[in-house]
């Protein structure tokens, strides 16, 4: 498996943010990525992938496969449910890195 980072700076917030973010997860798609998500900055490392340690850092991710999925608001991003959703995330990835074999990690 390869990874591409891609760092936004923006010098403000757009005004459609989720729409933005949406976007740029379909445009990394549709490039022929595997898989693309959304983090905080620093939170890449390649030994903490998708860990319970940077759940809380990571509001966004889509497969091919799948609706894009977002968790926005701090509330999310600290559920228990959104911590089940990214441990999917990782054992998809880490399973199927090449992303050969279908199916989305359901919530």
């Amino acid at each position: 498996m390869s990874v591409v980072l891609f760092e936004i700076l923006l010098s403000s917030v757009p005004t459609r943010l989720e729409e933005y973010l949406l976007h740029c997860l379909a445009k990394v798609l549709s490039e022929g990525a595997q898989f693309s998500w959304l983090a905080f900055d620093g939170a890449f490392d390649f030994d903490h992938l998708f860990t319970d340690d940077v759940v809380e850092q990571i509001y966004g991710f889509q497969f091919p496969d799948e609706a894009p999925r977002l968790s926005l608001e701090d509330v999310q991003l600290t559920s228990l449910e959104w911590r089940a959703t990214i441990r999917k995330v990782r054992n998809r990835i880490v399973r199927n890195p090449l992303g050969d074999e279908p199916g989305p990690p359901n919530a």
